[in-house]
């Protein structure tokens, strides 16, 4: 009896520490899995603005290059960056009507949008963004992403130049 249960015991302390090991194994993985993820998205949203604040609409055919180009910024409020863009005929200056195209980033229930106020088309550029800031900086903006997934909080600083 005293054998068995000396045995018993044995068993469930190595079960405890095996167990114990997997988990902080597991744990670490599925961590690294989130930050991943999270810089995905982060990503996938630099990569959408850096094609608007380029200087031309990403989306702009070769040869006119005066229609699409970069005419202002509008911060609406800290949460909300307007882009404008110049139509055909060209004049350089924001004017804020059609046919010049204005391209609004905002978030919505944690996920980044771009809407064209033109079309009325929203594009979903990111998943798990908590928040958006927008501050002038002269010259320039800066754009502060918080991205949010489970535990793991990453704040992205993107400073741009008017062109």
């Amino acid at each position: 009896m005293l054998e068995v249960s000396l045995v018993a015991g044995l068993t469930s302390f190595l079960v405890l520490m095996v167990s114990s090991t997997w988990t902080a194994f597991g744990r670490s993985m599925s961590d690294a899995i989130i930050r991943s993820k999270v810089a995905q998205e982060a990503n996938l949203a630099l990569a959408a603005l850096q094609g608007d604040l380029g200087g031309y609409l990403p989306e702009q055919e070769a040869g006119g290059l005066e229609v699409g180009k970069f005419a202002g910024r509008l911060i609406v409020s800290d949460e909300q960056l307007l882009l404008f863009f110049d139509g055909a005929p060209t004049n350089d200056t924001a004017d804020w009507v059609a046919p010049d195209r204005i391209i609004r980033y905002h978030v919505v229930s944690d996920e980044l949008m771009r809407t064209d106020d033109g079309t009325g088309a929203s594009t979903l550029l990111a998943h798990h963004v908590s928040q958006i800031q927008v501050t002038d900086v002269g010259g320039g903006a800066e754009i502060a992403l918080t991205l949010t997934f489970r535990d793991i909080e990453r704040q992205y600083l993107i400073t741009s130049r008017d062109p």
